[in-house]
């Protein structure tokens, strides 16, 4: 036989979960063994009060680290089969969730940990969980009915009776009836309240909300209570509401430094009519060394007539004060006090609860009583207090009974689920006597009752909200008589079912939202594109966003299986760039999809011209340069808006390029002259003159044309894109290509051998050359070209960009 126990760190048996910032260890720890050493670990764990009727169940266990190699199964109890069902294996330090909705069926669901090598494990693993959940998403609805009618969860017993309860559990099994009886009488406690004053005073006042006003058979009681340096002091008035208080009895203990207790009441004769703020007014006869104590206590149904019996008890020494009253009639109530020189806790008490209790300034002082007390001779007091001790005590019988019906039911709720947006309390009501109805709800935090309806309606469904008390499984009401106080006549009320319904009416909706993001990116590259190979793809569209400063901007509508591509230029413009991807359905989407995504990534890059030979160009965004030409000659660029580039050689060999874009630049080509370049671009630029009468320019683009020229006078246009095109021309022969484009260019050359290159919207290229006439050539931006002239009759043009 093998037994195992579940420690902690700490070596605390039974740690199961944790969900804050520190990991729960599990492991096991062999205590019993026979045959070898496998260690194992089989550990349950319960939630309680689910809403197992909600659309969606997931089981999510976040695990931290794991010690050790051997895996951790997670199985669930399946009710409808009694028996375990193995949902997996936890994955370290990430969320593993789990589909459970077949298995979630009642309010309680159990899982359990369980080790996957449970036979000759001779190694001691450890695995840590964080956290363990249960997630329901979606809609759904369930009525629970009133579970029982024997709480007590305000320590009063229930008046009245309630017949037929199981009736209140469904509106088709007939009335449960509610019915007055003469409410038995006892003493009850209705408010308190302690104040004390400043050390070195000789009076004290405060305010008291008194609680009961007339009718109600009241006894206020109020004790004063110090430590004064002398034990000379005594109380010479203490008022409430401007009345003087009858004095119960007094006591001193002490002949230098003493203590000081006394006990002082008022019965309904002379208290206030009405109820709230009521002045309590305390004078001394000399200045007190320490604080002034004084509480006040408020009761209702007590015997409105001096107390049957009252002592004192003084002990100049530290230890316990006790007093023995005797009672004459069952259910009295018997009010203590006490004052002490030292520091000592009042919780070691002897027959007496606390009221009000106070640790002052090297003294203390105390108010406490023993309800329902039966006749005889009865102890109370306190143990254990420091020195310089009294006590004060007094006994009050309850008042007489009077024909008074009444009704106090309480009925509960057991296992609710609890943190769903709606919660009503529904309850159907049939026949009803003249007296009102309330329902009340209690509240937990304040430990108190809450009135839900102050009257039900008769022969019909009585909803409410309880939102704000179903803060737990269980929920408690009341049936009150709208009549609590000397009511005559009996009255009954039928009740055909009382229910709590709960529910939701979210519609799950299956979401994306999901960020990636780069850091330490150069963000000052001339192109910036954002690629995404996407693999098979979900039904479901799938946007992509990029960020910039708070704002998204959308820059995919949809993704397709290979590369997406798309500038960010003007979003990248700084070293971290953010991109999410989101469903195009995000609000009723009841569909699961996915999709594959290969690679992400940032191509940035900056187009670039070289020029061979003795000269280079080199243009940089908003600078300007200025470039030496050799061959005594120079060249100027510039550029506008659309690109037009115009280019003039005469039998002075000067070039001129004019090109219309976003860009500045011309080229002036002239005897002695120099290449100056003026560029107002974010690119670079290098543009090569091979021997003396060659010129090349390199940019960057989609498309690749070259165009050449040899001595024999043959023209070939060769297209590298997306068709490839050859000219030829001879002799006086002439060539024509058409194309599309939206960008100008031409060349002109004279002495017979003239060239002119025409670019226009459209891609309309012509290339036209006769013995002493141009050719024409109209072209395309996002296109490459090159044109070469060989010899003394060569021209290049290459361009490898989206425009030059």
């Amino acid at each position: 036989m093998i037994r195992a126990r579940l420690t902690s760190d700490t070596e605390i048996t039974g740690e199961r979960n944790n969900n804050g910032n520190n990991d729960a260890v599990l492991h096991w720890e062999v205590v019993e063994w026979s045959i070898g050493t496998p260690y194992q670990l089989d550990l349950e764990v319960q939630w309680n009060a689910i809403a197992d009727f909600i659309q969606y169940d997931e089981l999510a266990i976040y695990a931290g680290s794991f010690t050790g190699s051997e895996d951790i199964g997670v199985d669930c109890w399946d009710e409808s089969g009694s028996q375990w069902v193995n949902l997996g294996n936890l994955t370290a330090s990430s969320w593993n969730n789990f589909t459970v909705g077949t298995y979630l069926t009642s309010s309680n669901f159990t899982v359990r940990f369980k080790g996957t090598d449970e036979t000759i494990d001779s190694t001691q693993d450890t695995w840590q969980i964080d956290a363990s959940l249960v997630r329901l998403i979606g809609s759904g609805s369930s009525e629970d009915a009133v579970d029982n009618d024997v709480s007590d969860v305000d320590s009063n017993p229930d008046v009245g009776t309630l017949s037929n309860f199981n009736n209140m559990k469904d509106p088709g099994l007939g009335d449960a009836t509610l019915t007055e009886e003469p409410a038995p009488i006892f003493v009850k406690l209705v408010g308190s309240m302690e104040s004390e004053s400043a050390t070195g005073a000789s009076a004290h006042n405060f305010d008291y909300n008194l609680q009961n006003g007339a009718g109600n058979r009241r006894l206020v009681v109020v004790t004063v209570g110090w430590e004064d340096a002398e034990a000379t002091a005594s109380v010479t008035s203490i008022t409430f509401d401007g009345v003087d208080m009858a004095e119960v009895a007094t006591v001193v203990t002490g002949t230098g430094y003493s203590a000081f207790s006394g006990l002082w009441y008022l019965n309904e004769t002379y208290l206030p009519s009405t109820t709230g703020l009521k002045n309590i007014a305390v004078t001394v006869s000399e200045t007190i060394t320490r604080e002034i104590y004084v509480a006040v206590v408020e009761y209702i149904n007590v015997a409105q007539e001096a107390p049957d019996d009252n002592g004192t008890y003084a002990n100049p020494s530290a230890g316990d004060v006790a007093v023995t009253v005797t009672v004459n009639d069952d259910d009295s109530i018997i009010v203590a006090s006490a004052a002490q020189s030292g520091n000592s806790v009042w919780t070691n008490t002897n027959n007496l609860v606390n009221i009000q209790e106070e640790l002052l300034t090297s003294s203390g002082a105390a108010l406490g009583h023993h309800t329902n007390a039966t006749s005889g001779d009865t102890t109370v007091g306190w143990n254990s207090l420091g020195t310089r001790e009294c006590m004060v005590a007094a006994v009050w019988s309850v008042a007489p009974a009077i024909t008074d019906y009444d009704l106090d039911q309480e009925v509960q709720w057991t296992d609710l689920p609890y943190n769903l947006p709606n919660e009503e309390l529904s309850i159907l009501v049939g026949s009803t006597d003249a007296e009102d109805l309330r329902v009340e709800v209690w509240n937990t935090t304040t430990l108190g009752w809450d009135t839900l309806f102050s009257d039900l309606t008769q022969s019909s469904w009585n909803n409410v909200s309880i939102a704000d008390w179903l803060t737990s499984g269980t929920l408690t009401i009341r049936f009150k008589g709208g009549d609590e106080s000397s009511d005559s006549t009996q009255d009954q009320w039928m009740i055909d079912a009382a229910l709590v319904h709960i529910w939701s009416s979210y519609v799950a909706a299956y979401k994306l939202d999901l960020e990636v993001q780069w850091t330490s990116v150069d963000s000052s590259q001339n192109n910036e594109y954002l690629c995404i190979n996407g693999g098979t793809m979900g039904s479901e569209d799938v946007l992509v966003d990029v960020r910039q400063g708070s704002t998204w901007y959308n820059v995919f509508s949809d993704l397709s299986p290979g590369w997406n591509n798309v500038s960010v230029a003007s979003y990248l413009d700084s070293p971290t760039f953010t991109i999410r991807y989101r469903g195009a359905s995000e609000t009723t989407d009841q569909s699961q999809d996915t999709w594959q995504i290969d690679t992400v990534l940032l191509h940035t890059w900056t187009n670039t011209y070289e020029r061979a030979s003795e000269e280079s160009l080199e243009i940089i965004a908003s600078i300007l340069l200025k470039f030496p030409r050799a061959i005594a000659q120079s060249l100027s660029v510039q550029a506008n808006a659309i690109r037009t580039l115009i280019g003039e050689r005469l039998v002075s060999l000067p070039v001129n390029i004019l090109a219309q874009t976003i860009r500045g630049g011309t080229f002036y080509r002239s005897a002695a002259s120099k290449l100056l370049v003026s560029a107002i671009a974010q690119a670079t630029r290098l543009v090569t003159r091979i021997a003396q009468e060659t010129l090349t320019i390199l940019t960057t683009g989609s498309r690749t044309r070259l165009i050449e020229r040899l001595p024999s006078q043959v023209l070939t246009l060769q297209a590298i894109a997306d068709s490839t095109v050859s000219l030829s021309k001879s002799a006086a022969q002439s060539v024509r290509v058409l194309t599309q484009a939206t960008r100008q260019w031409s060349l002109f050359r004279t002495i017979s051998q003239s060239v002119q290159l025409l670019t226009q919207a459209t891609h309309q290229w012509t290339a036209v050359r006769q013995a002493s006439q141009p050719l024409q050539i109209s072209a395309a931006v996002a296109k490459q070209w090159t044109s070469v002239r060989q010899t003394s009759q060569a021209l290049i043009l290459k361009a490898l960009a989206t425009s030059t």
